[in-house]
């Protein structure tokens, strides 16, 4: 499908700062917060880029266009293998986007097949809790999650699923290192979690209507 101009300007600009970002390269690491090139009040050293486009502009699309521009350049390393987690603001935005994404013969499943040739797979954050290490290995790995599913207060988190200990998960964790950034249970173990799995994979974020995610327990969450 070929993009429109504005599309495709909005994409340009992506480009501009992911060269940007290569320019600055590992000596960021060693910078101030406030000196970094793409310095965050919240996010830190983390990279973060909005792009807006007017409602019904096909941001969805745009968004599987970024998604190939940030793995083949900063996050080239990957080797185009890892997680990606896409979260979407409401159930009903879900499954339109899931429906969209395991179409083959959708466009925006096209332009990931074409981009990753077919090395795609497509899970809901329900299917996500059976996502084996080889899923992630040997793929590209697209989590499509409400908000809602992993945005909650700490002391809440283990009512949930993603939070919650998962046998299926164990592959993950076999030879895992204690690792301070991952979640434990109160005897100090790392709990075999989808939330931990994700964790571990360092995953590109992709928010859909990143305006509604504001408030102090969005930013902690993500």
């Amino acid at each position: 499908m070929e993009l429109k101009k504005y599309q495709e300007s909005a994409l340009d600009t992506l480009k501009g700062y992911l060269a940007e970002l290569w320019k600055a390269g590992p000596k960021y690491a060693f910078m101030s917060i406030t000196e970094r090139p793409y310095n965050s009040e919240f996010f830190g050293e983390v990279p973060f880029v909005c792009v807006k486009i007017p409602t019904g502009g096909g941001k969805t699309l745009v968004g599987c266009h970024a998604v190939s521009e940030i793995m083949r350049s900063i996050l080239n390393y990957k080797m185009e293998r890892g997680i990606v987690m896409w979260f979407v603001p409401s159930e009903a935005i879900k499954t339109q986007t899931l429906k969209k994404f395991k179409d083959r013969n959708d466009w925006h499943r096209q332009v990931l097949d074409e981009a990753f040739q077919n090395g795609v797979r497509i899970f809901s954050n329900d299917e996500a809790l059976r996502i084996r290490k080889e899923d992630v290995q040997d793929n590209l790995c697209i989590i499509i999650s409400s908000l809602d599913a992993f945005r909650k207060e700490k002391k809440l988190q283990n009512k949930y699923k993603v939070y919650q200990e998962n046998g299926a998960l164990l592959s993950h964790f076999e030879n895992l290192e204690d690792r301070d950034d991952l979640e434990k249970d109160e005897e100090g173990t790392i709990v075999n979690s989808l939330a931990n799995v994700v964790r571990i994979n360092s995953p590109l974020v992709v928010i859909d209507e990143g305006h509604k995610t504001q408030t102090e327990l969005s930013i902690n969450f993500i």
